[in-house]
């Protein structure tokens, strides 16, 4: 049987007023506009404090289509209640965050090249010490895109471990070639 309804349980401290064309979120942090799709109907039951995402037609196909609108609204409530935050740091001999000022990170990768580094107004950034930043933001989405950006600057050395890497991750290292007698 398809499943062509969807419930999402919305948080006490977020307001949420459907319209024609989209659907506000107003939480603690700041405000979401989500556009509405035309082929899910969409319903606010005040008393459980509960969206309700149903199909307009009983299609198969529109179950993917109430799954990813259902997805979406998830991670905008998730974006109005918390703070995310990652951590990099950087592994190498030479490799140092020099500075932020302006929301241009400037950064060294060995001992010659000297990277700026702009980030975008939702994105916020502390250096921990000249090897350890943490990143802010609201959207996680931005956030991991980010750090994606700022690792692929340098990509992990397979071999011996340099680059940039999450606090926590632990790179997994290939073997050398062992020379036999």
């Amino acid at each position: 049987m398809l499943d062509l309804k969807k419930e999402i349980l919305i948080p006490k401290n977020i307001e949420i007023t459907i319209c024609n064309s989209y659907i506000k979120l107003k939480g603690p942090l700041k405000c979401i506009l989500l556009k509405k799709n035309i082929y899910i109907e969409c319903n606010y039951e005040h008393h459980s404090r509960k969206l309700i995402l149903t199909s307009k037609n009983k299609k198969k196909i529109l179950q993917k289509k109430i799954f990813n609108y259902y997805l979406q609204v998830q991670r905008s409530l998730k974006t109005l209640t918390f703070n995310f935050f990652l951590q990099l740091k950087l592994v190498g001999i030479g490799y140092r965050f020099i500075s932020f000022k302006n929301s241009i990170l400037t950064f060294r990768i060995g001992f010659c090249n000297i990277i700026e580094f702009k980030l975008p107004k939702n994105v916020y950034l502390t250096l921990q010490k000249a090897t350890i930043i943490t990143i802010y933001s609201q959207d996680l989405l931005a956030l991991k895109q980010i750090s994606t950006s700022i690792k692929r600057v340098r990509s992990l050395d397979h071999y011996k471990g340099k680059g940039i890497l999450y606090l926590n991750e632990i790179p997994k290292l290939k073997e050398t070639n062992k020379k036999q007698l």
